[in-house]
């Protein structure tokens, strides 16, 4: 993303970046040596076929409403910024941030650009993953999804959905395209950075 950030000027836009939301610390479990060999007390509730959670149902929770208020309130702050620079707005995300950009543009809790770029979004609780490609389906500026094969797992799991429920939808002006974005390998980002001004130039000047 510092890749695109840094080469977009040139190409005639102003860039403001904003720093994603932190995440919360990886929960630590430790047992004492002399524990080891007790019986346990059945803490643990979760599926033995599925991944221990990182965090407690009502921490994850808070955490998620505290990124949203991070977000709502450094995008309000990029509004009043934005003012003094005439044009098209183009909002470029990528990963868990792009995901909950989604969510806070199909809530309304943020203004709409007027291109929507993400790059292999996905929220990390699986409910709300599940519930992302209708969320963005129904968003109506032109949005590009960029999907690379080495992205995140939750990402690639709902790739066909995203694609599949915005032409089912009719959404306008939505394009789905695949790009390897290995992060050693600058070239892959290059390519990222043209795909981005193509279509940004293309829907700027349909609108």
């Amino acid at each position: 993303m510092a890749f695109v950030r840094r080469n977009i000027n040139p190409a005639g836009w102003a860039s403001l970046g904003v720093t994603p939301p932190t995440e919360p610390p990886t929960a630590n479990f430790a047992t004492d040596a002399t524990e080891v060999t007790s019986a346990g007390a059945a803490q643990l509730s979760a599926p033995s076929n599925k991944a221990s959670l990182k965090v407690k149902p009502e921490d994850n929770n808070k955490h998620q409403q505290e990124q949203e208020d991070f977000l709502v309130k450094s995008m309000s702050q990029l509004d009043a910024i934005g003012a003094d620079y005439a044009g098209k707005r183009i909002l470029i995300t990528a990963d868990q941030s792009a995901g909950l950009l989604i969510s806070l543009l199909s809530q309304k809790k943020i203004a709409n650009p007027d291109v929507l770029i993400v790059i292999n979004p996905y929220r990390e609780d699986e409910q709300r993953n599940q519930a992302l490609p209708e969320l963005l389906a129904k968003l109506t500026m032109p949005i590009l999804d960029i999907q690379s094969p080495d992205g995140h797992p939750a990402s690639l799991e709902t790739a066909n959905h995203r694609k599949t429920l915005a032409v089912t939808l009719e959404s306008p002006n939505y394009r789905q395209t695949t790009l390897a974005l290995n992060l050693d390998n600058e070239s892959a980002w290059q390519n990222c950075l043209n795909t981005i001004k193509g279509f940004a130039a293309r829907m700027s000047g349909a609108q």
